[in-house]
């Protein structure tokens, strides 16, 4: 045994399961921090047309965190709304939440304020850097785990 989950692959086979079945996801990205609130279903629907049942997005932190104490998840921040409008058209999601995102954003999606944190350093284990990751996910992750799939 590979000692991964076979629940939810038949490595052997190099493939996924849902719900014990084959299953191979067809993905596009769509960062909804990028697009205007208003153009989210458009582009949603725009992905399913073209036979995609998955979407893919960041988490770029330093939207969603401008300040170390001051959360947004508003408007073209409101990941909620978001990921509800994908299941409400029937995309599963694979959600990438970083923190360090890259995907050509500013600081990799990391918050500017991290750098005023004495002894931080980025990417590697530093207790500060982990300290303020599990702050913020203690943050994100309940907001998400209603949308987990569970197979």
């Amino acid at each position: 045994s590979s000692g991964i989950n076979a629940e939810y692959g038949d490595w052997e086979n190099d493939r996924f399961l849902k719900d014990g079945q084959p299953y191979r996801y067809i993905s596009g990205g769509m960062h909804y921090f990028r697009v205007p609130p208003q153009y989210w279903a458009d582009r949603l629907n725009k992905m399913r047309l073209a036979g995609l049942d998955t979407l893919q997005t960041y988490v770029a932190w330093n939207v969603h965190q401008p300040q170390e104490d001051i959360y947004n998840f508003e408007g073209g921040a409101d990941l909620v709304s978001y990921l509800s409008l994908a299941h409400q058209m029937g995309l599963n999601v694979v959600l990438r939440p970083g923190p360090y995102i890259c995907a050509e954003w500013e600081f990799g999606g990391l918050p500017y304020w991290l750098l005023n944190k004495p002894n931080i350093e980025f990417r590697v284990y530093n207790e500060a850097y982990v300290d303020a990751i599990a702050k913020w996910f203690s943050v994100l992750l309940p907001m998400v785990e209603p949308f987990l799939y569970r197979n």
